[in-house]
């Protein structure tokens, strides 16, 4: 990977909070919140380390990233993009002129990397600290600029990190990408990288995920249950839980939930037709074959729920609206890699990546 310093702007945390103005408003606000005074401009090019410290510990680095990289599907992506949220991308980027929120990459660990980052850390003051309250997580950044450790990392990467993997941002990336390589071809003196942060495989928390679907036009719910026995072996549970393991699901309806697990028969179909993960035999045998879907990806119908959504709320939401809920085991990061390599791509929302990187914090103007 071809990773470079940059120039960056950062916020000034003091005036945002006296203003009581939010960092989710940089996004769409930037080149107003510049011109009043919102940004500082750093002087000098660097490498930023990025530390989120909330339940649990991520750290990474923040740089541009060679635009080629991309092109040369060096940057590997796992999900299909929506053009509705591609051309949202475009229209704010090019009119603020800049990035404001690195697209997360992640690649598998490597130990000279991590020495090195820690170290930085462990001796020496950091640039910018923010506590966020609603997620009741702190975001720390470093700024390196010390020449021989930018090369070190810069050598590093080139040398022993041959690509990395999307793990939020696929829009930003796709979008950023094309609009960087026209910038970079009209102004060659002056060549702009997308803006990337790297996390390494150890620092990423991959969590479960739901489908929260509403029956009322579908299917009686009843019926559902009778469907779902040709494809599941189905067993109550005594408490609402999540799966423990790979091809089990579990099904929240009502005021019940069953756990779930593929019949042979269905997983030896499944795998004749390259369906491998859980939520692609779901999609196909259940959502397509049994609730007669045909637009997974635009009905409204459908909702996606993150793991990070308490039992509690999910038994809630259930009890209370014509819903059902299935939640799924979280996917390995070998197989997303192995998705991804194999230029072959996860149903959309099947993923829940930690960290969830801020906006704002880190800016790279062009």
């Amino acid at each position: 990977m071809h990773i470079f310093p940059f120039k960056a702007h950062y916020p000034d945390i003091q005036k945002f909070e006296t203003s009581k103005t939010s960092l989710s408003s940089v996004r769409e606000s930037y080149v107003t919140l510049r011109h009043n005074g919102f940004f500082k401009a750093l002087d000098q090019k660097a490498i930023f380390i990025y530390q989120i410290v909330g339940q649990n510990t991520h750290t990474g680095i923040i740089v541009s990233n060679d635009v080629n990289d991309y092109f040369l599907e060096k940057i590997m992506g796992h999900e299909n993009t929506i053009a509705d949220k591609e051309q949202t991308i475009v229209e704010i980027t090019e009119r603020s002129k800049a990035l404001s929120k690195p697209i997360l990459l992640t690649y598998p660990d490597h130990d000279v990397i991590n020495r090195k980052i820690d170290d930085f850390i462990a001796s020496n003051p950091p640039l910018l600290e923010v506590f966020v309250p609603e997620s009741q997580q702190s975001h720390t950044i470093w700024m390196v600029t010390e020449a021989t450790l930018i090369e070190d990392f810069t050598m590093l990467f080139r040398e022993q990190i041959p690509k990395a993997y999307i793990a939020d941002g696929h829009h930003r990336a796709s979008m950023v990408a094309q609009i960087l390589q026209k910038h970079n071809s009209e102004n060659p003196e002056v060549q702009v990288g997308l803006l990337c942060a790297y996390f390494p495989f150890s620092a990423l928390n991959i969590y479960d995920f739901s489908r929260a679907i509403q029956l009322k036009s579908v299917i009686e719910p009843k019926e559902l249950l009778v469907r779902l026995k040709s494809i599941f072996n189905i067993e109550i549970i005594d408490r609402f839980s999540k799966p423990t393991a790979q091809q089990e699901l579990t099904l929240f309806f009502e005021s019940s939930c069953y756990r779930l697990s593929w019949k042979p028969e269905i997983q030896a179909s499944a795998k004749r037709n390259g369906l491998t993960l859980d939520v692609e035999i779901f999609n196909t045998y259940v959502l397509e074959k049994i609730l007669q879907f045909s637009e997974i990806q635009t009905t409204n119908c459908i909702e996606y729920i993150n793991g990070t959504t308490s039992l509690d709320t999910l038994e809630e939401k259930v009890k209370t609206s014509n819903l059902v809920i299935f939640n799924f085991y979280p996917i390995k990061i070998d197989e997303i890699v192995a998705k991804a390599d194999a230029n072959q791509v996860l149903p959309p929302k099947s993923t829940w990546f930690e960290p969830r990187i801020k906006s704002g914090l880190i800016v790279l103007e062009f």
